[in-house]
């Protein structure tokens, strides 16, 4: 086995080695819901990344997709690192109203600074 020389970084190779598992945020369209937190690592695939959320967050039989707290649909390449997400169950569709409070909060804070990124 070859000696790992852990004071270079990994060279990083987009979309196939990331430095580190984004952890997110996940809501429920539920007024209840505190949001949980998830660690986006094991998935390849938009389908993988649907199926553990629906798991972890107990959305059974399954998430269609996860949108941002402003309802736009996210893939596994758009997911950032601290960011928040509304999973929202096959049959359903996005409502703002169906938000929680908590979730809410998130988006006014979010209002108040300025976009990092372009959409």
């Amino acid at each position: 086995a070859m000696a790992m020389n852990f004071d270079k970084k990994p060279v990083t190779k987009f979309g196939t080695q990331v430095a580190k598992a984004p952890v997110i945020t996940i809501h429920k369209l539920d007024k209840a819901d505190k949001g949980t937190r998830f660690v986006v690592k094991g998935v390849k695939t938009n389908e993988q990344l649907c199926q553990k959320v629906a798991k972890e967050v107990n959305l059974m039989p399954a998430v269609r997709g996860l949108y941002t707290l402003r309802g736009k649909k996210t893939d596994l390449n758009d997911i950032q690192d601290g960011a928040h997400y509304v999973a929202v169950p096959t049959g359903a569709t996005f409502k703002a109203e169906w938000l929680s409070p908590v979730a809410k909060k998130v988006l006014e804070e979010a209002a108040d600074q300025p976009p990092t990124l372009a959409s």
